[in-house]
């Protein structure tokens, strides 16, 4: 194969095709990387602060609304590379696909993690105080707290024991004792005979254990979601998340982007590129006269590269094939799309999670007796938590919204998903407030450093299956790369999910449907079959033993 020559040409450096790009090097295929931007991450980028600052006056085509009521300020410039800012930022359960892709390909060397410190729940109060409970991180925390009775602690474990077994939860009985024979909310479920939890702790279940962003969500999607959570706890800690060094996905796609060219990927970043189908192809007779090489049906130019390279399959996002003017039989994407409001913020301080002034709370002192560190020892500055925004959880709010959420990672990011029509700075500006009012002195709130809100159509699946058949033309395809789910928390698994279903497709469209031969196998110099023509197995991920890297 000519240097020219490539297997497979990724489109875009997101999370989904950098995972798609290391795994398809891996398994031995040349594969050609582009993104017309000059950093790693497209869509899902983590930016410096000048970065972002020209990607605020020059705004992506997936970028709508873009407002800086605060531009970021001289001192933050001079100082850019100290500056982290996510387009995607997501925590991540610590069981799921996402770890499994990121344990199984080698990626986790690479990237840092830590554990999630809280996830809290917001509430209002008449003195303008802000109240936060935090979600109890452990059995423990349940039984020590105070704010419960007896009767809805044993309710409450009796029904997180129950949503962690793998049993069928049957729908609430209406009076009488029939079963309701409408679909049942979560939040109603909670507080049906059946569970019979108190309104308040059935919106703290929904809202910061489930992370439901939708009050009408129906039960079994939120307790498939919370089950996972609940066994996610332990793995690492008392938190069941993990969240990266700098909050987002950009320095995973970066990782993979590492990995992948280490198994040989070519990257070029920064130029544009067109990409036109083959009319003739041509066929190269080898020296062998019973093989000939690959066909190779695109040809790609790419701005200040003299000669043109070839793909025999091109990968990228549904609008970026589209957007080729290429004669294809790709159907439209088979999902829903939602608006999500997105605000990036940097405060002077770090933001504090503030107690309530309950008499009923429990102080700190007593868990520090006990040997512990309980939830509500956690209470103070927070260096990486999620801040749950119940709806109606904010009287003043212009327009009652959805649950809104808040990552704080050093940064504030804070998503929310809107009418289409609704102004991302309006809808967020009083969330960001609270957020400031809860790091209140006796005079002012936390300075405002800077501010940049936007809206950004994103996907409303809640998971990604696989969709694709047998392409009619196995040498002369495209493969659609789906839009993740964009959960604060589902985000990595259905970024993992969909970046197997497309390497599948790819292996199936270059005829590799699981065992082929793909030139000469790695081996040690002293084997018998050093050198020797072998059949492979192709899986997603080989063994990291193989490539000579200790699991």
């Amino acid at each position: 194969m000519s240097e020219n020559d490539f297997d497979v040409v990724v489109l875009g450096t997101g999370l989904t095709e950098s995972i798609v790009a290391a795994a398809i090097a891996k398994a031995g295929l040349r594969v050609l990387h582009l993104d017309e931007s000059p950093y790693y991450g497209d869509r899902d980028a983590s930016l410096s602060a000048i970065e972002l600052h020209h990607l605020v006056m020059q705004p992506k085509a997936f970028m709508e609304n873009v407002s800086a009521p605060v531009p970021i300020p001289e001192a933050v410039l001079r100082e850019s590379r100290n500056y982290s800012f996510s387009l995607s930022p997501s925590i991540s359960p610590s069981i799921g696909p996402f770890i499994d892709t990121l344990v199984k390909s080698g990626v986790a060397r690479y990237v840092p993690f830590k554990l999630l410190d809280a996830v809290g729940l917001y509430s209002d109060t008449a003195e303008r105080s802000s109240q936060v409970r935090l979600v109890p991180a452990s059995k423990e925390d349940v039984f020590k707290s105070k704010e419960l009775g007896l009767p809805q602690k044993r309710k409450l474990m009796k029904f997180l024991m129950g949503a962690n077994s793998s049993e069928r939860h049957p729908a609430p009985t209406q009076e009488g004792g029939e079963s309701s024979p409408t679909k049942t909310t979560f939040r109603d479920y909670l507080q049906s005979k059946e569970v019979g939890l108190d309104a308040g702790i059935a919106d703290a279940i929904a809202y910061a254990l489930a992370l439901s962003t939708d009050a009408n969500e129906e039960k079994d999607s939120a307790i498939t979601r919370l089950q996972k959570y609940i066994r996610s706890t332990g793995r690492h800690g008392n938190s069941p998340f993990i969240v990266g060094h700098f909050g987002g996905a950009g320095e995973l796609a970066q990782g993979f982007c590492r990995a992948c060219a280490v198994a040989g990927g070519t990257y070029i970043l920064g130029r544009p590129f067109t990409i036109n189908r083959i009319d003739a192809i041509e066929s190269h007779s080898s020296a062998d006269a019973s093989s000939s090489s690959p066909i190779h049906s695109f040809q790609i130019k790419i701005d200040d590269v003299e000669e043109p390279l070839r793909a025999r399959v091109v990968v990228g996002a549904q609008e970026r094939l589209h957007g080729l003017s290429l004669q294809t039989n790709l159907q439209p994407e088979n999902i829903g799309e939602t608006v999500l409001a997105r605000c990036i913020a940097v405060l002077d301080a770090p933001v504090r999670f503030r107690p309530s002034t309950s008499p009923q709370k429990v102080p700190t002192e007593d868990f520090e007796k006990d040997g512990g560190e309980s939830a509500e020892a956690l209470l103070g500055d927070i260096d990486t938590a999620v801040l749950v925004f119940p709806p109606g959880s904010l009287a003043d709010s212009r327009e009652q919204i959805g649950v809104v959420h808040a990552l704080i990672a050093g940064i504030v990011y804070l998503s929310a998903t809107i009418n289409r029509h609704s102004s991302a700075e309006e809808t967020l500006q009083p969330y960001l407030a609270a957020i400031r009012d809860m790091n209140r002195g006796e005079d002012e709130p936390s300075k405002l450093n800077c501010s940049l809100f936007y809206t950004e159509t994103v996907a409303s699946k809640s998971e990604s299956e696989p969709r694709y058949g047998p392409p009619e033309e196995p040498q002369n395809f495209l493969v659609p790369v789906e839009r993740p789910n964009s959960h604060l928390a589902e985000f990595g698994d259905s970024v993992a999910v969909e970046a197997e279903n497309v390497f599948w497709v790819v292996m199936k469209s270059l005829g590799l449907d699981g065992r082929a031969s793909m030139g000469k196998q790695k081996e040690s110099p002293g084997s018998d079959y050093a050198g020797q023509e072998q059949e492979l197995v192709i899986v997603m991920w080989p063994s990291l033993v193989d490539e000579g890297v200790e699991e």
